[in-house]
C-alpha cells in the first residue's frame, strides 16, 4: 500500500534540518561557546602581602598571563576571594581615587596619601615601552624609585618667611585623660601640611609615615620606565605591573 501522506521530516531538505536542530541546541553550550575575555595588554596586581601578590581576574584568559616574580621578588597567587587584577585594555592606564579611574585605589584600601588624579601608565609608541607619569603631589614609586613632579618641588622649595604660616600650622588637638592625665587639657602642636592628614577631624590612619612625604625633591619629574614585573607604590598600596601574553598588533 502506497503512502497518501508524508512525514513532516521527508517535506525537509538537510539544511532545513540542520539549521533547526541548531535553533534547539542547550543554551549551556552556547554560552561556553559565546564565552570571550578581554584583549589587555596588561594587569595590575594588588599585592596581598610582603610576598605575594593576585593575579586572577574573571575578564582575561588564564593562558596568558605571565606567571613570573616580580622584580621585588614577589610570587603571584591566583584566587578570586581576594581583590582581583585590573586589565589594561588600551594605551592608557589611569590611577587615582573614585571610579572615574580604570583603577579607583580607594577599592583596593585606605590610605591618605593618594590623590583623585594620581598617576598614568602608557604604552609609549616610539620607545616600545611602558611608562608611568605621576600628577600626585605625593608621588609614585617605581620599584623604589619616586616619580614626583613639578608641584612636589615647588612645594619643599618653598623656605621664606612669607611662607611660614603655610609649612608649619598649629592644630588644637584634645587628649583623653586615659592616655596622659598631665596633657589631659588641650594642647599645641605644630606639625608640617604634609602630616595634615592624620590629625584632620574623621580622617583614620594608615601605614604611611609621614615624614616619608617630606623629601620628594629627589624624585624625577619626567615619566619612569614600567618593565614587566614592576611594583607600583601609591601611598601604602602596592601593585605588580604584568604583561600579558596578547601580541601587540591584535590590541586597540
Amino acid at each position: 500500500m502506497s503512502k497518501l501522506f508524508l512525514l513532516p521530516s521527508e517535506l525537509l531538505t538537510q539544511n532545513d534540518i540542520d539549521r533547526i536542530n541548531k535553533m534547539f541546541e542547550s543554551p549551556k553550550k552556547q554560552t561556553n561557546k559565546s564565552k570571550q575575555y578581554v584583549q589587555a595588554r596588561a594587569l595590575v596586581c594588588p599585592v596581598m602581602s610582603e610576598q605575594y601578590y593576585n593575579i586572577w581576574t574573571p575578564e582575561i584568559d588564564p593562558l596568558l598571563i605571565k606567571h613570573e616574580e616580580s622584580l621585588m621578588g614577589h610570587r603571584p597567587i591566583v584566587s578570586y576571594r581576594l581583590p582581583a587584577a585590573v586589565p589594561m585594555k588600551y594605551r592608557i592606564l589611569t590611577f587615582g581615587v573614585g571610579s572615574t579611574n580604570d583603577v579607583p585605589l580607594d577599592r583596593f584600601g585606605y590610605c591618605n596619601y593618594i590623590s583623585p588624579k594620581h598617576a598614568v601608565v602608557f604604552y609609549d609608541e616610539i620607545e616600545r615601552r611602558y611608562e608611568l607619569l605621576n600628577y600626585s603631589c605625593y608621588g609614585t614609586y617605581v620599584n623604589n624609585s619616586l616619580a614626583a613632579n613639578n608641584e612636589v618641588s615647588q612645594y619643599i622649595k618653598r623656605n621664606g618667611k612669607e611662607h611660614d604660616e603655610e609649612k608649619d600650622i598649629i592644630v588644637q588637638c584634645t587628649e583623653s585623660l586615659s592616655d596622659s592625665p598631665e596633657i589631659s587639657d588641650r594642647k599645641k602642636r605644630r606639625i608640617s601640611p604634609l602630616k595634615r592628614p592624620f590629625i584632620k577631624k574623621g580622617m583614620k590612619k594608615c601605614f604611611c609615615t609621614p615624614s616619608n612625604f617630606e623629601s620628594l625633591t629627589a624624585g624625577w619629574e619626567g615619566s619612569v620606565p614600567v618593565p614587566c614585573g614592576s611594583v607600583l607604590s601609591f601611598g601604602c598600596m602596592s601593585f605588580i605591573f604584568s604583561v600579558t601574553n596578547f601580541p601587540n598588533d591584535v590590541l586597540p
